[in-house]
């Protein structure tokens, strides 16, 4: 696991995402995460159906898991 540097994009990419996607109420971490996987186009992955959604639109690569109950 590796810590990952957050700059000034980032944190703009992140606000966006959080403007751009408020329907779906993610937290501010999750835009953040969002941001990161963009600009380092990684492979996130999930158990939240509106990340998941967020992630298919902005062409992000995610593995979602549902948790069944």
């Amino acid at each position: 696991m590796n810590i990952l540097n957050l700059d000034d994009n980032d944190s703009f990419k992140a606000g966006l995402y959080r403007t751009k996607f408020k329907i779906f109420s993610l937290s501010l971490v999750d835009c953040f995460i969002l941001a990161t996987a963009n600009r380092r186009k990684l492979k996130i992955y999930m158990t939240d159906e509106p990340l998941k959604r967020v992630a298919k639109k902005i062409n992000i690569s995610y593995n979602y898991v549902p948790i069944r109950s």
